[in-house]
């Protein structure tokens, strides 16, 4: 009998748990709720928010260069603001992390873990697309507070989403298409062709559609800046019609299409629409050092490298950083005022392969990878921002706290970083003091199904017309 009133016991204590935390997710909806609609007027600050992200970024690289003074635009804002090595997740693939840094939260809460994701009865693989997202992005919450943003090449931002103000989705540029459909043998009919909700909004597309199918004929001048090529490698290069890891001079012309690409339609997205806050992501850097950084260290390798193509290729990492300086340089002279706040950030550092070129089971194609999760690069600069601030440890999680405390909005209890507020004048946090809320992300709707392009669900229709699927 006693055995028999503890089970029962057991059963109302376990019953009673579950209404508790059902009562309490309920509140903090209703909190939330609450939140928005007592704050609908709330105090908006006057500020721009420039988020630069450059996939592999690192202070090895970075530091020499600025020695040498060959990144002036980057000197200039840590010389003022505040910089600090960058935690990154394990593994360091580019869907969850950059997913991760502006959502907030962990890559099995916001559902973007992987680059390959299949299309359910079609046999389709393609890339991870927004509605898979479980979590609000940072464009979503600003948009939803009235301020406008712009978003360029952010991962997982295909179907481009209805925002106050722009998305230039990382669908809108045939080249990065190209790249990850041969790279990751995508089936996806839509990457080889224009989709809908690439851009938003959609009459932005018509303006963008010369950058978005950017021309692959390459001026001598510019692919000299990174490799001064004799006439002979040049016109290989030219000759290159796709994206080829087995070819280092496609992975140049690529990698570096990709990049001008999402730059020719963000700037004059930006331009056009002035945003407040700014997320602007290029990942050609990434593709360079995974395959010219023998080139850079040829002594950390254990193989012979033709002494002849290191003369060739030895500065096309260092030229590379040069020219995401220029761009910095760009984007900061869009916002010439006092009122703007540059971030620039990594999702991972990089470094010399010491298995390349080697026999075994650890055998991997890349001179460079980011294998061991090295750091990345945090760069905070601007108005309200300390000048030279000591933070301990900050990783990519910290980001999106950090960036809704600047923008005066409370941060989600549900993410597990922080307000990086040693990067950030104390007197900020006076009239602005840090809330909290339980989520922004109750009820957020979403798939587990990436979106499909029109020919794969046509194609769909006719198959199960003919009775090949259900």
């Amino acid at each position: 009998m006693w055995k028999s009133d503890s089970k029962y016991q057991k059963i109302n204590q376990k019953r009673s748990s579950i209404m508790l935390i059902t009562i309490l997710i309920a509140i903090g909806i209703f909190l939330s709720g609450c939140w928005k609609e007592n704050n609908s007027t709330f105090e908006r600050i006057q500020r721009r928010i420039i988020l630069f992200g450059i996939d592999g970024a690192t202070w090895d690289v970075i530091d020499p260069l600025l020695a040498e003074g060959k990144l002036p635009n980057m000197a200039k804002l840590i010389e003022s603001g505040t910089r600090a090595n960058l935690k990154t997740l394990t593994p360091t693939d580019s869907p969850r992390i950059w997913t991760s840094i502006l959502t907030g939260v962990l890559p099995e809460i916001h559902g973007i873990e992987s680059f390959v994701v299949k299309i359910p009865d079609a046999e389709y693989s393609t890339l991870p697309s927004s509605n898979m997202r479980k979590a609000k992005a940072l464009w979503n919450i600003l948009s939803e507070f009235g301020y406008s943003v712009g978003i360029v090449g952010w991962w997982a931002s295909f179907p481009a989403e209805e925002v106050n103000g722009f998305i230039i989705s990382d669908h809108a540029n045939y080249i990065r298409k190209d790249i990850f459909k041969d790279l990751l043998n995508l089936t996806d009919k839509g990457m080889s062709q224009k989709e809908e909700k690439e851009v938003y909004p959609p009459e932005l597309y018509q303006e963008l559609s010369n950058s978005i199918r950017i021309s692959t004929k390459m001026k001598p001048d510019l692919v000299n800046r990174f490799a001064k090529l004799p006439a002979d490698k040049f016109d290989e290069l030219e000759r290159q019609q796709s994206y080829s890891i087995e070819n280092k001079l496609s992975i140049l012309k690529f990698g570096l299409l990709n990049d001008m690409s999402f730059i020719e339609s963000g700037f004059f997205a930006i331009q056009k629409y002035n945003p407040d806050f700014t997320a602007f992501y290029l990942s050609g850097l990434d593709a360079i050092e995974h395959h010219f950084w023998k080139y850079m260290e040829p002594e950390k390798f254990n193989m012979a490298i033709p002494e002849e193509e290191i003369r060739l290729y030895d500065n096309v990492i260092k030229k590379y950083y040069m020219y995401m300086d220029e761009i910095l340089g760009k984007l900061i002279s869009l916002y010439s005022d006092d009122k703007t706040t540059m971030v620039v950030i990594s999702d991972h550092g990089f470094e010399a392969n010491p298995h390349h070129g080697t026999k075994g089971p650890h055998e991997v194609g890349y001179s460079g990878y980011h294998e061991n999760s090295p750091d990345g690069i945090f760069v905070i600069s601007g108005m309200d921002i300390e000048k030279k601030g000591k933070l301990i440890n900050p990783t990519v999680l910290d980001i999106m706290p950090t960036l809704l405390a600047l923008m005066g909005l409370p941060v989600g209890k549900d993410m597990p970083g922080k307000v990086l507020k040693n990067a950030i004048n104390k007197s900020f946090f006076e009239s602005h003091p840090v809330e909290k809320i339980p989520s922004y992300s109750s009820g957020w709707e979403h798939s587990s199904t990436p979106i499909e392009s029109e020919n794969v669900k046509t194609l769909k229709e006719k198959l199960k017309a003919l009775g090949y699927i259900n």
